[in-house]
Formats: structure tokens, C-alpha cells, sequence
């Protein structure tokens, strides 16, 4: 089986913990970065609710919350309009302990014409609307979930001076989060059905339940022996998969690991899992200007090794 053929870059990309949103501000106070234009000379506490939505020039929606006794803090976040419109709990919590929130919704051709950059840079066109309207803020935090959490790195690194701190819940680089799905549908095939023609990448939107159908069909009855099981587990190993997770219900309990036998499980589940997510949700990295992933001059002995699953905390 060929691989996939590109350069991997050797970036590094950059992470951020996730850490309770008072301590960030708290940090984020306490640190030096690059002065910001001086905040207006008034009373945060006494802004009455206001609200401002419309769409960018490139069709993004946004809209702005700002809350009666504002503290000065912004919350920016990718999802910020789908969160307010439907009362979402991170809305709800943010407005009612006092912060603005702001941001965008997600694109509605996202599914075929994902554009990281422009998620990124709609975040910014927010924050000078915002800076507009109501002056600079005390505080700027931008916030994201997902692939929210992925614009949030994405942000910090790219705009450091827009922003005091970032909190990226469940955040990866997409570069990076395709290529591990590439590593896992890679060694899943190469172990358990090397002469297939099951699909890695080029998936497109419209074939994704095919391709996750035709995964289901290899994985079901691989997990019905030893040797399958094992394969399985190893491809984990290869792509860094979780020891214990789960994408669909129902989710399994927490393994206990003194027992192999439930550590086994839930290892082999977070791969079926995460194998046939990868399948259904490639066409997102290969649009439009064709396949994101590569793994030539890619050493998976050196995975391997690195893969020190007894040593994880379940």
C-alpha cells in the first residue's frame, strides 16, 4: 500500500491549557504583552444590555452581547452566534457573571469549503466592530470549543497583540488532526485488510456514509478475535488514540486499569470509534484544493515506541 505523498512540516504548533476563565484573566493581567490601545476612561459596571449583529463582507453572521454591569472582559468565540440565539449554556453563563460575548457563526458551506484562515481572521473583524461601538476592553479572551477551540490557538498565534489569553477546549490544528486521522485509517488498513479498497482520504461529503459503512464492515468482525483485537489496538497505539473514549452512545464506563480485559475494551472501542468518525468527517480537511494529510518519511516504528500505553492514567 502506497503512502500518501507530501512534506510533513516540522512547525511546531503551539498549545494551550484549558484553565478555568478567572484564572486566565487573572494571568493575563498579571503578564506584560504588547500595549493595547488605552481602554475608554468610564464606568464598565454602569453599561446597560446592548446588543449588535450583522454579517461580514465574506457572508460570516456575528453578533455581540453585552450584558447590564459589564466587568470590562470580552469572551470571542467562533460559535458565539448558534451560543446566544440559542441560549446556550456557555452564553447564559458568560453574560449573566458579567462578560461581553462576541464572535461568528460557523460558515454554511463550512462541509465543503473549509477555510481555517478565514474562521481566524472573522474573529478579529469582530473585535473591531466591537472596539467601535464600545471602546477597548479591559480584558480580551478568545474562547472556542472544537474546532472553536482550534481558532482560539489559532488566534493567539496569529494575533497575540488582539488578545490577553485564549482558552481552547477540545482544540487541535486542523493540519495536525488530519494527519493523526491519516495515521489511524493508514495502520487500520495496512493490519486488517491490506488489499481493500477501502478509503483514507479523498472522501467527499456526499460519499462519507458509504466510506463509514464500508469501515463498519472490517471493523465489526475484527473485534471478534484475538488477533483482530490486537491489530486494532495497535493502530491505536500508532496514531495516539486515547486509551479510553468514545464518539458514539452508548459511551463505556471508565476501564479499570487493573483489570486488561476492560482496558482492552475501551482501547479497542476508542479506535472503532475514531476510525469510522475519520472516515465520515474527511471530506472537511480535502476541500477544496484537494487532500490536507501525508505520511511519506513518516517512521511508525518511532510511533510505536513512543506509544507507551501502560504507562497512561485511565
Amino acid at each position: 500500500m502506497k503512502k500518501i505523498r507530501k512534506r510533513r512540516s516540522g512547525r511546531i504548533v503551539s498549545t494551550l491549557a484549558v484553565v478555568p476563565l478567572l484564572l486566565v484573566a487573572e494571568a493575563c493581567s498579571s503578564a506584560s504583552p504588547p500595549a493595547p490601545n488605552p481602554p475608554p476612561t468610564r464606568d464598565y459596571t454602569t453599561t446597560a444590555p446592548q446588543e449588535r449583529s450583522g454579517v461580514l463582507p465574506n457572508g460570516a453572521a456575528y453578533q455581540i452581547s453585552v450584558p447590564a454591569g459589564w466587568n470590562g472582559t470580552i469572551i470571542n468565540d467562533l460559535d458565539a452566534v448558534d451560543n446566544i440565539r440559542g441560549k446556550g449554556p456557555q452564553s447564559k453563563f458568560f453574560l449573566e457573571h458579567g462578560y461581553a460575548y462576541s464572535g461568528t457563526s460557523r460558515p454554511p458551506d463550512r462541509d465543503v469549503n473549509y477555510d481555517p484562515h478565514v474562521e481566524r481572521d472573522n474573529q478579529v473583524k469582530v473585535l473591531d466592530i466591537f472596539e467601535a461601538a464600545f471602546g477597548a476592553p479591559k480584558h480580551t479572551i478568545q474562547f472556542g470549543c472544537s474546532g472553536g477551540g482550534g481558532v482560539a490557538l489559532a488566534v493567539a498565534e496569529a494575533y497575540p497583540d488582539r488578545v490577553d489569553g485564549a482558552i481552547s477546549v477540545s482544540g487541535a490544528e486542523p493540519v495536525v488532526k488530519s494527519n493523526q486521522r491519516l495515521d489511524l485509517l493508514f495502520a487500520l488498513k495496512a493490519l486488517l485488510a491490506p488489499d481493500s479498497d477501502l478509503p483514507i482520504v479523498g472522501i467527499s461529503f456526499e460519499d462519507r456514509v458509504k466510506a463509514q459503512t464500508a469501515w463498519r464492515s472490517v471493523l465489526e468482525p475484527a473485534q471478534q478475535n484475538d488477533a483482530g483485537r490486537a491489530h486494532i489496538a495497535l493502530a491505536g497505539a500508532l496514531a495516539q488514540a486515547p486509551t479510553w473514549g468514545g464518539v458514539y452512545s452508548p459511551y463505556l464506563e471508565k476501564p479499570n486499569p487493573n483489570d486488561p480485559g476492560s482496558v482492552q475494551q475501551a482501547m479497542v472501542r476508542s479506535v472503532v470509534d475514531a476510525a469510522v468518525y475519520s472516515a465520515g468527517i474527511r471530506y472537511l480537511y480535502d476541500n477544496p484544493a484537494g487532500v490536507m494529510s501525508w505520511n511519506n518519511g513518516i517512521d511508525y516504528n518511532k510511533f510505536y515506541a513512543n506509544a507507551d500505553v501502560t504507562g497512561q492514567v485511565l
